[in-house]
């Protein structure tokens, strides 16, 4: 994803990519309309859908300036109203563009059927009678309608059909079942869909609201877990489980297997070394969210540092280069494990200013090590035979190796190269040895604490009273877990729970109940001392502690 150069000089120079975009979208506003702000709304939109976990927010921006005359703001909005479930917004841009069947649905799926009466007439008026209009045109008027035999014809179109046809014949037997309010004929058509069209994303959508509307998160899972064993490429297995966590998050359901089902896409991208990876940043600023609310930041360090080996774009770089700087020195135990992001960052930002901070602050020494790249650079004359500067880009098995430019003496490489050489960890410089710290008496009586997993767990969390809530636990062990929670809880408590605990090397979990006592407090939640766990349960954990 290439960003727009406005957007990426004042993003490249923000402390948070998310604050710097509401601020670029609140000083457009106040700019007079025009051409270029247009313009410049349609390019902030594209931004947004790349980096903003909201998007709702880039689908504003590409409905508003699809509204002001950009041409190529359309397609790009119905493709978000489609997966945000946005009909009202599907049906101004058809009608638009003279989809009047397209609107038509959109409106009856909107709940505001009565609206379909106008584009169904002047598509008959101007294009004569199609399959299903008729049926389209009663649920309309609100007129009566042999739903079951609309339904039975529909399938016999779907019957040995292409798949893009037959899908749309389910949508529509779906779509009449629906409107005839025949709930059980409704869930046995989306599943018979289901078995026919498993790859349509029309159909893929229809079975994911089903599933959550009948609030079944282990169907849900199964049928994400299903899909993935559908992909055919790593590509496509990567943005499917992207696209499941967010789904999760986003609703707010089991937000934990959706914060999992995330990071696992972005490990299988990286791994899989995919140059383009969909909303990448905004991934990004959802793990990061949730990690910042959970103090866990520094779980997050070995993803940057694999993140920064694959070959991304040089914004994603910037972004993670200033991710990888924050959390080695706000977070980590030993600041020196922030310079290679810092000269990472300063060489595509020579005054940005977190890294500028670390260096006066922790590592001055860094100034005279990278002066090319902080200090200002002499202009250099242009000359009809200079030549732009080339990326260094790994060589992959299979590949014919393409010439690249001999290394430059005044600063480090740039491009993928050199961020893995800036990676390398420096050699170790020798120390005087220093005596270990004194530990902690731990009274004998006070039972051992097993090793803790950083891992978002969902948990249903039972009140003595028989109240309950969801949250997600931060991290897991086999004797107890912490809890994050804003409620105000007494320490001592005993709380009865349901958790998910996730199956290591596979997008399935276990639930197991048990009983906990609340054993500390923080101002993020509380600390839980296990009471009667299962085997099964801590051998769930275990399996899930290297």
């Amino acid at each position: 994803m290439a960003l727009a150069a406005w957007i990426r000089d004042r993003l490249r120079r923000a402390d948070s990519w998310g604050a710097e975009l509401a601020n670029i979208r609140q000083s457009l506003a106040a700019e007079p309309r025009s051409a270029t702000t247009i313009r410049r709304t349609y390019e902030l939109a594209a931004a947004s859908e790349y980096c903003d976990p909201d998007r709702g927010r880039a689908l504003a921006l590409y409905l508003d300036a699809w509204r002001g005359g950009h041409a190529d703001a359309g397609e790009p909005a119905k493709q978000l109203a489609r997966l945000l479930g946005a009909h009202m917004t599907i049906a101004e841009i058809a009608t638009a563009s003279g989809e009047l069947l397209t609107a038509a649905t959109a409106f009856i799926d909107a709940g505001f059927p009565s609206l379909a009466v106008e584009p169904i007439e002047r598509f008959v008026k101007t294009q004569g009678d199609a399959v299903g209009v008729p049926a389209l045109l009663a649920i309309a008027r609100g007129r009566k309608l042999d739903a079951e035999r609309e339904i039975a014809d529909s399938l016999a179109r779907a019957h040995d059909a292409p798949r893009p046809v037959a899908a749309a014949a389910y949508v529509h037997a779906v779509r009449v079942a629906r409107a005839a309010n025949l709930q059980d004929r409704m869930e046995s058509l989306v599943a018979a869909a289901r078995r026919a069209c498993p790859d349509d994303d029309t159909i893929a959508a229809l079975v994911q609201e089903r599933l959550f509307d009948s609030n079944s998160t282990e169907e849900l899972l199964a049928y994400y877990s299903a899909r993935l064993e559908l992909t055919t490429s790593r590509a496509q297995y990567a943005e499917r489980a992207r696209a499941a966590g967010v789904e999760l998050i986003a609703r707010n359901r089991q937000p934990g297997l959706g914060l999992r089902l995330l990071r696992m896409s972005l490990e299988h991208a990286y791994s899989a070394l995919l140059p383009d990876i969909t909303s990448h940043i905004a991934a990004w600023e959802l793990l990061w969210t949730h990690a910042q609310l959970q103090h866990s930041a520094l779980d997050l360090a070995p993803l940057v540092e694999q993140a920064l080996f694959a070959p991304l774009p040089d914004d994603d770089a910037v972004y993670l280069a200033r991710l990888g700087l924050e959390i080695s020195w706000r977070h980590g135990s030993d600041p020196s494990d922030a310079k290679p992001y810092t000269q990472m960052l300063l060489e595509f930002v020579p005054d940005h200013p977190l890294a500028i901070a670390f260096v006066t602050e922790v590592a001055p020494e860094m100034v005279a090590e990278s002066a090319p790249a902080i200090a200002p650079q002499p202009a250099t004359p242009t000359t009809p035979s200079a030549k732009p500067a080339t990326t260094r880009i790994p060589v992959l098995e299979g590949q014919v190796k393409r010439a690249e430019p001999a290394p430059s003496t005044t600063k480090p490489p740039r491009g993928i190269s050199g961020r893995m050489a800036l990676l390398v960890p420096p050699p170790v410089s020798p120390v005087c040895p220093v005596s270990p710290a004194p530990q902690r008496a731990i009274p004998p009586t006070y039972p051992p604490r097993a090793t803790r997993k950083v891992v978002p767990v969902d948990v249903v969390v039972e009140l003595p009273g028989g109240a309950f809530f969801s949250t997600v636990l931060r991290d897991v062990s086999t004797s107890g877990a912490f809890m994050v929670t804003k409620r105000a809880l007494e320490v001592g408590t005993t709380v009865a729970l349901e958790l998910r605990i996730p199956t290591p090397g596979a997008v399935t979990q276990s639930s197991h109940r048990t009983t906990a006592r609340i054993v500390r407090r923080t101002d993020i939640g509380y600390g839980l001392a296990f009471l009667d766990a299962s085997a099964a349960l801590v051998a769930a954990i275990g399996a899930t502690i290297p």
